[in-house]
């Protein structure tokens, strides 16, 4: 930045892990983890806890090891993880570089223009198919000692002379575990176990994703508006794939997924013209994968067994996309603290310390510019329309935005990013 009031010293994550062949002495008590979970927080812990010698047991629902979703953004805050743990190049091989964030209303006006040089970190993001992060740390979960059990649907666990048991929906049991982490993603039904208690609340929309091919949109997150009852973007992935994703209210879901594909191609072509050549790669709406948003907490965020990392922890919309960096994010902040501390419970404390305000702020103001974006209000619409346009211009306003969009401003009052902070 030019104003040296301005200025971010440079991103570290001072987590005290390093990869290679330096390895942590194992705690007493935490030998033997479950991990319940398999889309990034619980991967990426699985793979960082087998690393230190530990036996690491993940259990997923899905009968196959195989990504669900479309496209995501992997924001500097996930470069600066998987950097760490020495990931970054394999996952991002194929990866789109996306320099801005271009939002416009329907009529072509532009709404806000948000450069990620803007934060002053020399970072841009990153479109990435889920499917290239899902392969990379699935095969480093096969060369490590870690056991994954497919086709469980955790219901619970119990205690049996100081281990835990995982218990299936049907029937089965797992026992003589030390230790239960909970990756279990947004939806996941294990916040209500014990004393566990769920906070929060589900949108009223959600959006339809479409994996799609295309060879002009390139370096940038797109996103076309008119009020809050239209929301498309157009994120790239590389090697010419592309997300398209189409938000529509939840009510609506039945009725707009009935209707000839054809008739909606329709309605996206005359709403946004130059997206007309992508819909070519549609053909059915087989090829869509629909996603509703949450916006929940689980409270205490751990005990003397268990506890919570991810979405299962802190589930938010994705309108600031920052869902997968806090999910790499969280499996290296724990994994760092659980090594630092012989004592479960202060290992869970300052994982909780760590993440207080960093996680807050950006619970803040997702769950403020959500409604702004996707709702039943008019009038937010309207408000969004005037103030962005401007507001966005304003140097100080500016740096703050575009820092937020990177997933390192680490609080309110706050900007240098630290992972011990």
């Amino acid at each position: 930045m030019r104003n040296a009031n301005r200025v971010i010293l440079p991103l570290q994550i001072d987590s005290g892990w390093k990869h290679g062949k330096d390895r942590w002495m194992i705690k007493t008590g935490t030998n033997h983890i479950a991990i319940v979970g398999c889309g990034i927080a619980g991967p990426m812990l699985a793979l960082l806890l087998s690393r230190t010698g530990r036996s690491i047991t993940l259990f997923e629902q899905a009968e196959a090891l195989e990504p669900i979703g479309a496209g995501i953004m992997l924001q500097p805050l996930g470069q600066l993880v998987l950097r760490q743990v020495g990931l970054f190049e394999e996952v991002t091989a194929q990866a789109e570089p996306i320099h801005e964030l271009h939002a416009v209303q329907r009529n072509g006006k532009t709404m806000i223009r948000m450069p990620f040089r803007a934060a002053g970190i020399q970072m841009h993001a990153f479109g990435v198919h889920r499917n290239d992060i899902f392969q990379t740390l699935s095969s480093k979960l096969k060369e490590s000692n870690a056991l994954v059990q497919l086709g469980v649907t955790v219901a619970g666990t119990s205690l049996e002379h100081g281990k835990v048991a995982i218990h299936a929906q049907d029937g089965r049991v797992w026992k003589d575990f030390d230790r239960v982490v909970i990756a279990g993603g947004a939806r996941t039904i294990l916040r209500s176990i014990g004393k566990f208690k769920q906070r929060g609340f589900s949108y009223n929309h959600g959006a339809i994703w479409f994996n799609a091919r295309s060879t002009r949109h390139r370096g940038k997150l797109l996103q076309v508006v008119e009020g809050t009852q239209k929301l498309m973007g157009l994120l790239p992935l590389g090697n010419d794939r592309l997300s398209l994703f189409w938000g529509i209210p939840c009510r609506m879901k039945e009725r707009f997924m009935a209707q000839p594909i054809e008739r909606w191609k329709e309605e996206v072509a005359d709403f946004y013209p130059d997206a007309s050549h992508v819909l070519e790669s549609i053909d059915s709406w087989e090829q869509a994968r629909y996603g509703t948003y949450m916006n929940a907490t689980v409270y205490p965020l751990f005990d003397e067994h268990h506890v919570f990392i991810g979405d299962a922890a802190h589930a938010m919309s994705p309108h600031l996309g920052q869902g997968l960096n806090f999910a790499l994010l969280d499996a290296l902040r724990f994994s760092s603290c659980l090594e630092r501390h012989s004592d479960w419970i202060q290992a869970c404390q300052e994982y909780q310390k760590q993440q207080r305000w960093h996680l807050l702020y950006y619970r803040f103001v997702t769950g403020l510019l959500t409604p702004f974006f996707q709702s039943d209000s008019r009038w937010k619409g309207h408000f969004r329309d005037w103030v962005l346009p401007w507001l966005h211009h304003l140097p100080w306003i500016r740096w703050q935005m575009a820092l937020t969009m990177t997933g390192t401003k680490s609080g309110f009052f706050t900007n240098r990013f630290h992972l011990g902070s």
